[in-house]
């Protein structure tokens, strides 16, 4: 659905050259819901905006749907555009229309009937949740009533792609997950196929299928969800996804409130993660029965992505050193992913 191949954005300012996006290719399929994801700075939301050329790329291919958007005639690019909706982190809704005003307006070239206009105009406000609003102004709605205008006036010409530039940013926790809940469910209804761009990795957690991380300018790793939770490669990703976990925080707790001496050879803390069947599997009651391994449970969870059982454990392991190695080993050829704290792995 979207090939973006080789992309590169090179801004120049007072004789001075800044490469926001460097050499940049990413395949996003139809029906994906697609994270791009890094701090400030990184160049995501440039590189999302090459996607409908409200950036032009300095160099490098948009394919969309077939087509090199790059290619094409002003004219028939505002015609391909329309397929791609779009919205903001500040919902960019037009404050002196209604909210009914702010959906028609895509419409208004439209060769729809006023009355079909209209009826399609509530009929989007009624599928984001947000219809008894429709005679109101932006000004008396809250930010996630905003946003929620915003997605259905970027739905009005019927896109097969939807741009989210830091859409959740400027929202609390529980309207974002609200958000969230409705991109993903247009996800699935509408076969709109999404990309997500962000700093927050527990967004990318509650909807995304696939991630790519950036850092200045660059993808440095991407994959599928559960690909980069599981097995993270780069530093920076290992921190995203450990911001979306709060595992670091935990063990830094527990380090500091004395729960084991690093020193002492007959106990390690572990940090486990599970995935998939590994999730469920009694690991631990083995560790304990075949290796004499007590196992004190500090802190724990299961959560699912993508619907696969994925599990985080700190587990304080005491019993001899060898005995200790030897359980270490048993997990990790069952498939959990181990990290001793302070120590070497095996």
């Amino acid at each position: 659905m979207i090939d973006l191949k080789h992309i590169s954005v090179v801004f120049e300012k007072d004789r001075k050259r800044f490469t926001a996006v460097d050499d940049v290719s990413l395949k996003v399929d139809e029906g994906d819901v697609f994270g791009i994801v890094g701090y400030s700075g990184a160049g995501k939301s440039t590189l999302v905006r090459t996607i409908n050329l409200l950036q032009p790329p300095t160099s490098g291919e948009v394919i969309v749907s077939g087509e090199d958007l790059t290619k094409l005639p002003v004219k028939e690019l505002r015609q391909r555009r329309k397929k791609i909706g779009m919205i903001f982190q500040h919902f960019n809704l037009m404050n002196a229309r209604t909210i009914l005003g702010n959906v028609l307006y895509p419409l208004k070239d439209s060769k729809l009937s006023d009355a079909d206009k209209e009826k399609k105009a509530m009929d989007l406000l009624r599928l984001v949740g947000i219809e008894e609003k429709a005679h109101s102004y932006p000004r008396e709605l809250s930010g996630g009533q905003k946003q929620r205008v915003a997605i259905a006036r970027a739905l009005a010409n019927d896109p097969k792609i939807l741009l989210c530039d830091e859409a959740t940013s400027a929202l609390d926790p529980r309207t974002t997950t609200s958000i969230l809940h409705l991109l993903k469910r247009l996800n699935k209804e509408m076969n709109l196929t999404i990309v997500l761009i962000t700093h927050e990795m527990q967004a990318v957690k509650e909807i995304c299928n696939k991630v790519a991380v950036m850092e200045s300018g660059r993808v440095v790793e991407s994959g599928s969800l559960i690909d980069i939770f599981a097995n993270p490669q780069e530093e920076i990703t290992q921190q995203f996804v450990n911001t979306a976990s709060h595992w670091d925080e935990t063990i830094d707790k527990l380090k500091d409130h004395g729960y084991f001496n690093a020193d002492d050879p007959t106990s390690e803390l572990i940090h486990l993660r599970y995935i998939g069947a590994s999730a469920t599997n009694p690991v631990l009651n083995d560790v304990f029965t075949k290796f004499h391994v007590k196992t004190n449970i500090l802190s724990g969870s299961i959560e699912f992505l993508e619907d696969v059982p994925f599990g985080n454990l700190v587990v304080l392991f005491e019993g001899s050193p060898d005995a200790i190695k030897q359980a270490k080993q048993y997990m990790i050829d069952q498939n959990v992913d181990l990290r001793v704290v302070d120590k070497e792995v095996i």
